[in-house]
């Protein structure tokens, strides 16, 4: 790659692919926007692929380490857990840390959705919204798709232990450090 296209790329790339005036100036100074470029200017694109493959390959393996990290400080974290239980603690402390062993609030999780009642399911609908905008008179709370009403259901078992069919209720147990 020349140095003049070399140039060319930097700059490219420094404007995020916009075609400033400084950069179609410096193009036709250097005959880039000739065709007699097409084939410099294929070599550039090439580059940018052979990056933008690098990079990926990179986010890849930084990704695969975040969550590699984050299963480790999970695993560490139920250690920490079954240590205090094993030891019957509920705080500890050495001068540097204070360890304390909490539970989470409850979790709702869904593990059948065709069990929940439909009076936890959110209704939505597709429409062209010149459609959306005529209903709404009638309808002003109008969606746009079906989901599951979480904070209901977790609610009515918090403040009645009222179960819905096809949710499990979890509590994780968690530690604070501080």
């Amino acid at each position: 790659l020349s140095a003049e296209y070399a140039r060319l790329f930097d700059e490219l790339e420094a404007s995020s692919g916009v075609l400033t005036p400084e950069i179609e100036a410096y193009m036709d100074s250097i005959g880039a926007r000739t065709i007699g470029a097409l084939f410099s200017l294929q070599d550039l694109r090439e580059e940018a692929a052979m990056a933008i493959t690098a990079i990926k390959d990179k986010i890849s393996a930084w990704s695969d380490k975040i969550d590699r990290l984050t299963k480790t400080g999970e695993r560490l974290k139920d250690i920490q857990i079954n240590l205090m239980d094993a030891a019957g603690q509920k705080t500890m402390t050495n001068g540097v840390y204070k360890i304390t062993r909490t539970v989470n609030p409850i979790k709702v999780v869904i593990e059948d959705d065709t069990l929940i009642p439909v009076r936890y399911l959110i209704g939505e609908v597709k429409l062209p919204l010149s459609e959306v905008q005529a209903l709404k008179q009638y309808f002003p709370d109008i969606v746009e798709k079906i989901s599951i009403d979480k904070k209901q259901i977790s609610d009515l078992y918090k403040t009645g232990g009222v179960e819905v069919p096809g949710c499990t209720y979890v509590r994780d147990a968690n530690v604070k450090v501080s």
